[in-house]
C-alpha cells in the first residue's frame, strides 16, 4: 500500500490493514 492510499483510509483502517498485511506474510 502506498502512503495516499494510508492517508486516505481512516486511521483504524490502516491499522487493521497494516496489521492483516504483517500477520499475513508471517503467516
Amino acid at each position: 500500500m502506498t502512503q495516499r492510499t494510508l492517508v486516505l483510509l481512516k486511521p483504524d483502517a490502516v491499522r487493521r490493514g497494516l496489521i492483516g498485511e504483517i500477520v499475513g506474510r508471517i503467516e
